[in-house]
């Protein structure tokens, strides 16, 4: 048994059909329709997209798409890298810590501390429930 697509569907005017007529439609679904393993799949006729790239407001909207994806990838990254980058700074200022502990008897002072490591913003933040 053979399936036929109708399209009844009017297509915007930007795909470039303004005219639905009945034979325009016949063709269309003639030459929209390829057989896979016996069914009828449609597809849909492709609309070109003219874009004036002389025009100073489509140079400023894709400049300013593109710094927007670099910014928006990009902080997330360069902050998860300085985490990492912290956290081996700590893990390395903890070892220290242990091996003057066990050496002195003493733990490392909190200037000694802040020598090795400076304090970053979070550290500074005072986080509190305000209800």
């Amino acid at each position: 048994m053979g399936s036929t697509v109708i399209c009844k569907c009017s297509l915007p005017a930007f795909v470039g059909l303004q005219s639905s007529t009945r034979a325009h439609r016949k063709q269309i679904q003639h030459s929209s329709i390829r057989r896979k393993g016996g069914r009828a799949a449609r597809t849909v006729p492709r609309a070109g997209l003219e874009i004036d790239w002389s025009d100073p407001d489509t140079l400023i909207g894709v400049a300013g798409g593109v710094l927007g994806l670099v910014v928006g990838i990009g902080a997330p990254l360069f902050y998860i890298s300085r985490d990492e980058k912290d956290e081996e700074r700590l893990e390395e200022l903890r070892e220290l810590n242990r091996q003057t502990f066990k050496e002195t008897g003493e733990y490392l002072t909190e200037e000694e501390i802040k020598a090795f490591r400076q304090p970053r913003w979070t550290d500074r933040r005072e986080f509190q429930d305000d209800d």
